[in-house]
């Protein structure tokens, strides 16, 4: 599956088949949110190579962006605080640090 298949699962959204207009325009707000996440971890330092959709630590923090922009469950600001603690974690990680 791809990064916006497993984020959108994180959140319990499924398309019909075909997508509807509707269900095309979420998934497009969706990869934005998650370009905006990896927009963030690259503006704290992670090294631009690590940044990708395979990487399972970019995608963690991208589905608690993603709880936190659409207020999950009613609990955006519990996923936000997630989301700052595990970023911070990722730009001081010796491994993930910028050469």
């Amino acid at each position: 599956m791809s990064l916006l298949d497993n984020v959108k699962a994180s959140v319990r959204i499924r398309d019909s088949v075909p997508p509807t207009p509707a269900e095309k325009q979420r998934s497009n707000d969706i990869q934005g949110l998650i370009n905006a996440c990896k927009d963030d971890i690259r503006r704290v330092g992670v090294d631009e190579g690590l940044i990708t959709d395979s990487n399972v630590r970019v995608e963690n923090a991208c589905k608690l962006f993603v709880k936190a922009a659409l207020d999950y469950q009613g609990k955006g600001s519990e996923y936000k605080e997630r989301y700052e603690s595990y970023l911070s974690a990722m730009a001081l990680d010796v491994d993930y640090k910028e050469a």
